[in-house]
């Protein structure tokens, strides 16, 4: 199973923008480098962005390494990018915050596995918003919604791993997630696995904005 697939309903696995120009944007729908081009955000909004270099990658589910291949990720093949940048990390509860207070967002969900305006949460991952909302951020944000290519580019790279550092197994070190025996249904602080940064330093895969 690779990190290609975009949802269009709630994103409880967090925001991304991408940089404004470059391709349109996505319709609701043991790393081997060790620079990363990442800098603070051009438009002054948001954390750091890292730069993917124009190229070709290998989109889609790789079954040499990955036994759990869905045909929505099917053929695995050869895609161009253009150069863009991507947010290093996803969009923290206080970012958004910061945005529905200038009206540039509507507020999000609220519940018991929601980050919005929870004491403690205010750096982990704005989670419980649709497509729109995550659009509306980044357009907020002076940024866009990354398209499925440009996400999977920034997440795995262009060798055809499986995960974003590398074909080794998950584990508590590089993700948070609730298999065992890690076994976590919360969220963490942004930016606190980064043994799981990708090759071109986006940490915290799945999704942020872009350029």
């Amino acid at each position: 199973m690779t990190y290609s697939q975009l949802g269009t309903g709630k994103h409880d696995f967090g925001v991304r923008c991408t940089d404004v120009p470059g391709n349109q944007e996505a319709t609701p729908p043991n790393h081997s480098w060790s620079v990363f081009l990442c800098s603070a955000s051009p438009t002054g909004k948001g954390g750091d962005m890292c730069e993917v270099p124009a190229g070709p990658f290998m989109m889609g589910c790789n079954n040499t390494v990955d036994d759990e291949c869905f045909s929505s990720e099917s053929p695995y093949h050869n895609v161009n990018v253009a150069v863009f940048k991507i947010d290093r990390y996803e969009v923290t509860a206080s970012e958004y915050l910061a945005c529905v207070t200038a009206s540039g967002c509507s507020a999000a969900d609220t519940g018991s596995a929601c980050n919005y305006q929870v004491g403690g949460k205010e750096g982990h991952p704005i989670n419980c918003v649709d497509w729109n909302r995550a659009k509306a951020y980044c357009t907020w944000a002076g940024k866009r919604l990354p398209t499925e290519a440009e996400w999977e580019k920034a997440a795995r790279g262009a060798d055809g791993r499986k995960y974003p550092w590398g074909n080794d197994a998950l584990d508590c070190d590089r993700a948070v997630h609730s298999v065992s025996p890690c076994s976590n249904l919360g969220t963490a602080l942004v930016g606190s696995k980064p043994l799981g940064v990708s090759p071109h330093g986006a940490e915290d895969i799945p999704p942020p904005c872009t350029l």
